[in-house]
C-alpha cells in the first residue's frame, strides 16, 4: 500500500517578496529577510524561489548549507557564477549546479534594454538519495 503524507498548499499571493527598483522576488519558503513559521523547507525542497532581474544588474546569494541548485530561465538569458563556474542559460534549458556552504552565488542579466524572468530551486545536499545506475 502506498503510504499518504500530508499536502500543503502554497498560494501564490501569500509568498514573501523583496522588491526593488531593480528586481522582484518571491520565496516559498523561509529565505533571506522572509520568515514565517509555516513556510519551514519541505524535505529536500529548502528554496522556490521566483526572480525578476532589470537589464545589467545581478543578485547574490551564499547558501547557508550546501545544496543542488537548479535555474530555470523563464524569459531572457540567465548568465550566473558559482564559485570559479560561469555559465549561460535560455529559456527551454535547465542548469544545475552542486555548491558547497558558503559558496557565493551570483545571477546576472547581461541585457542592456530587457529584463529577465527565472526559478530558483534549492535542494538539501544532505537530503539526496541517489540512485546508482549501471
Amino acid at each position: 500500500m502506498l503510504s499518504k503524507a500530508e499536502a500543503i498548499i502554497y498560494l501564490a499571493n501569500q509568498r514573501g517578496c523583496s522588491e526593488a527598483e531593480w528586481f522582484r522576488s518571491y520565496y516559498t519558503f523561509n529565505f533571506g529577510e522572509f520568515r514565517r513559521e509555516s513556510r519551514t523547507p519541505f524535505v529536500s525542497l529548502v528554496a522556490f524561489n521566483e526572480h525578476t532581474l532589470k537589464e545589467g544588474r545581478t543578485l547574490s546569494f551564499v547558501h547557508t548549507e550546501s545544496v543542488n541548485v537548479l535555474l530555470i530561465p523563464i524569459v531572457g538569458e540567465l548568465n550566473y557564477r558559482a564559485g570559479n563556474t560561469e555559465c549561460t542559460v535560455d529559456v527551454g534549458q535547465v542548469s544545475y549546479t552542486v555548491l558547497p556552504a558558503g559558496t557565493p552565488l551570483e545571477l546576472s542579466n547581461k541585457y542592456t534594454s530587457n529584463s529577465i524572468h527565472f526559478l530558483h530551486v534549492c535542494l538539501s545536499a544532505n537530503n539526496i538519495i541517489r540512485d546508482n545506475y549501471s
